[in-house]
């Protein structure tokens, strides 16, 4: 399970990695959810790519770290080379919806300095949200990774963000009991190794 951010920085690495070394192998990625930590307990699920914060119970092991950049229309008002806090804050804001309405790194560190973006759409997809921002005057923060990629898909400009808004870590989160399990233990491995190239 991953969300479309992990699909298009890692998958294409790792479906690379995995037909070169096992061309009979088949990997099945599922949509992210809320449900993601029960699905892995309860088997329904077998590897996760997450931002930083699984459950203890569960195994982890951190990937890559991304920054946060800002992407705004070509034509937007503002022309700073990074916005202050107040400039952030002051234009309606796209929200990718990862958990519960939010975009939890972003909103997080916000919330805990008692502040709030104002959300002018909230969408499930970080690809369709660049398009979006490209005709309005709202701001869209997005991993740079995945920035620089859906940038050259539309008429925009990345800004880069108040440093309130701070790098994350990108983890892959399993079950104990597939730990030992050689063929998991092999994907794993394949993971890890796409984690190392980014």
């Amino acid at each position: 399970m991953m969300t479309d951010h992990a699909c298009a920085v890692v998958l294409p690495r790792l479906v690379r990695r995995v037909t070169r070394a096992a061309p009979k192998a088949r990997l099945e990625v599922v949509p992210w959810s809320d449900r993601r930590f029960e699905d892995i307990e309860t088997g329904r699920l077998d590897l996760l790519l997450d931002v930083a914060g699984a459950p203890p119970r569960l195994e982890s092991e951190s990937l890559f770290t991304d920054v946060f950049v800002c992407i705004v229309a070509a034509d937007h008002p503002i022309r700073a080379r990074r916005l202050s806090l107040d400039q952030y804050l002051s234009y309606p804001h796209i929200v990718v919806s990862v958990l519960s309405g939010e975009q939890t790194p972003v909103d997080r560190p916000l919330r805990a300095l008692a502040q709030k973006r104002r959300v002018g759409l909230v969408i499930p997809f970080f690809t369709v949200a660049v398009r979006s921002v490209a005709h309005s005057h709202m701001i869209l923060t997005l991993p740079k990774r995945l920035a620089l990629e859906c940038a050259k898909s539309a008429p925009v400009r990345l800004i880069d963000p108040p440093h309130e808004v701070k790098e994350f870590k990108y983890e892959m989160i399993w079950h104990r009991r597939l730990t030992a399990d050689p063929s998991y233990r092999w994907l794993r491995d394949q993971i890890r190794a796409v984690g190392k190239e980014l």
